[in-house]
């Protein structure tokens, strides 16, 4: 463990990165949540379409359950890895033991920029985690130059 006075620099960023990922979620599982009480019959006009491809059997509520399905499992996916940077990248940034969040703060990073490449608006909240892990990185090696130094 690191004792040192200095503030751990990237908490800000990780509440924001931990907020927008779960603001995101909420979105999505809202649109999921309209889509599903949309009539059918808004979906036949799009099933029309592809009726001429015998290999697409689609109807209006066969595609909006589909749709529906997507967006809640992809709002599920962020609002998982939104409340995932909580314990494992926010409290150890809070009790002083960047060492610990490093590590999490990039998988979580990763992670979301994979999951966010279905659209360019989901990558920003990974972004902001790995913009936060090199911070904590950076502090970990001053942190640790410092003690070397002292010692």
């Amino acid at each position: 463990m690191q004792s040192s006075t200095k503030a751990v620099p990237g908490k800000g960023i990780v509440i924001a990165s931990i907020i927008v990922a779960i603001l995101f979620a909420l979105i999505i599982l809202y649109a999921g949540y309209v889509i599903n009480t949309l009539p059918s019959s808004y979906f036949t006009n799009l099933t029309k379409a592809y009726s001429s491809f015998s290999a697409i059997n689609l109807t209006g509520t066969g595609l909006k359950g589909f749709l529906s399905n997507v967006l809640y499992g992809y709002g599920i996916v962020f609002l998982i890895l939104g409340l995932l940077g909580i314990p494992f990248v926010y409290m150890p940034l809070s009790h002083n033991l960047p060492e610990k969040a490093s590590g999490p703060a990039l998988a979580i990073g990763i992670i979301e920029i994979i999951v966010g490449l279905i659209t360019i608006m989901f990558i920003i909240p990974g972004i902001l985690m790995i913009v936060a892990w090199y911070q904590i990185r950076k502090f970990n090696r001053e942190m640790a130059l410092q003690s070397a130094i002292h010692q």
